[in-house]
């Protein structure tokens, strides 16, 4: 069906009904996706971690470079982790995106957008650190007592991270409904959101509360024996499936206002 043309923007509330809508058409193939990523990552750490041992034993780990190579196996850890994560959030987009594609034709679509997705996330998460940077030169200041510099520096970052949030959001999804390459789909969400900057950074403000709300929760059920383990992974569950489909909600929202298909 073709969405409906706004002439305005929606409400929170309007926004939060929208995406409980995604989520009813969709919950069964993201709860798939979910534990399908805690199966591998699962696997993964325990075939790193059981790696390390038989190495050791055949002589490839060295005491006098165990440090070297606990470094270079941190970072190896980190790598495949990354990847993993790139190919989780590809299924999550891509399943909501086309809701009607079963796990297995999700898992088949990976390669049409694998390579470009990661660069996506590579150049973003490379711009949220380098508008992360003048924070670290803020609170340098602040400890020299230079209060005009360091809050400047804090204000600057605050700026340039509100800036990527709000413009780039939706490169991910346009991305892999466009099958566009990394540095169109960041353009195209730049185009997109433009005129529409208090809208998105309510809404984004929004999610993000939300999000850290249940965050700390979760960090508190841990607290509570067996039982909080489980409460807290099932809000973290919860906050995977709320996060991706309100993201579209927005993205659905915007494409309206503007009129794209």
């Amino acid at each position: 069906m073709p969405e409906q043309i706004l002439q305005k923007p929606l409400s929170p509330w309007q926004i939060f009904r929208k995406t409980w809508e995604i989520i009813r058409t969709d919950w069964f193939n993201l709860i798939a996706i979910i534990f399908l990523a805690l199966i591998i990552l699962s696997l993964v750490i325990l075939i790193i971690t059981s790696a390390w041992s038989p190495l050791w034993v055949i002589g490839v780990i060295k005491t006098d470079y165990i440090f070297t190579f606990r470094l270079i196996w941190q970072a190896i850890t980190l790598i495949i982790l990354y990847l993993i994560s790139a190919l989780i959030q590809i299924l999550m987009i891509n399943s909501l995106l086309n809701p009607q594609l079963n796990l297995k034709g999700n898992l088949r679509s990976i390669k049409n957008y694998f390579w470009q997705f990661l660069l996506l996330m590579i150049i973003l998460n490379i711009l949220l650190l380098l508008a992360a940077l003048p924070i670290y030169v803020g609170v340098f200041f602040l400890l020299l007592q230079s209060y005009f510099l360091g809050i400047l520096s804090l204000l600057i970052s605050f700026i340039l991270i509100i800036f990527l949030c709000v413009y780039l959001i939706f490169s991910p999804f346009i991305l892999i409904e466009n099958k566009l390459s990394w540095h169109e789909a960041m353009l195209k969400s730049l185009a997109l959101s433009q005129g529409y900057f208090g809208n998105l950074f309510l809404k984004i403000a929004i999610l993000i509360l939300i999000l850290v709300g249940l965050n700390y929760l979760s960090i508190f059920l841990l607290t509570l024996g067996l039982i909080g383990l489980i409460l807290s992974g099932l809000f973290t569950i919860a906050m995977i499936i709320f996060a991706f489909p309100y993201l579209l909600a927005l993205y659905q929202e915007i494409k309206s206002l503007k009129q794209v298909t």
